[in-house]
């Protein structure tokens, strides 16, 4: 008869180990799958293009402010989100009107600009998530919805939808 209960208990032990275990989160997340210190950027629209580059997050004043992430010298994904301590959270597209004013119960707002030589476009929807918060890196996925021009397109072809994944070093300013 003591065996017979120990067994049911032992299962639900060894179950309650195995979920415990792996059930742990330490808060820094999973780091995106690219270098540190890069991003990988898929836009399909007026511009169908995978860009890659460096990128790059802003602190002020100890916050997270925004990300750079930098194709080269004359082009790149600019993104501002409302400052707040470096933490795993989705950040949601607004217009920059609404950035810094408190929406109770929504999430953090955020902007983007994407240039090159030849277009210019800002998000209209979508969100940025910080996925990953490393000691020397943070890193997430974006996926956006943005509208603008282009040289040579259309304009009634003005949109992109950008998807895409970072793992950014601190950009320092001297």
């Amino acid at each position: 008869m003591f065996t017979r209960d120990l067994i049911p208990f032992a299962f639900v032990c060894a179950l309650g180990f195995a979920l415990f275990g792996t059930g742990c989160d330490d808060g820094k997340g999973t780091p995106p799958d690219v270098p540190t210190g890069r991003f990988e950027v898929r836009v399909e629209g007026a511009m169908d293009r995978t860009f890659t580059g460096e990128a790059r997050y802003r602190l002020v004043d100890g916050d997270l402010a925004g990300f750079e992430l930098v194709i080269d010298s004359t082009s790149g994904l600019s993104i501002d989100v409302e400052k707040g301590p470096i933490r795993r959270k989705t950040y949601q597209v607004v217009e920059w009107q609404l950035m810094q004013v408190e929406r109770p119960g929504g999430p953090p707002g955020a902007m983007a600009f994407l240039e090159t030589p030849d277009a210019a476009f800002e998000a209209r929807n979508g969100t940025i998530q910080v996925t990953y918060t490393g000691e020397e890196a943070i890193g997430g996925k974006l996926s956006l919805t943005m509208e603008g021009s282009r040289e040579g397109v259309p304009e009634d072809t003005h949109s992109i939808r950008a998807e895409g994944e970072w793992t950014a070093t601190q950009l320092l300013v001297d």
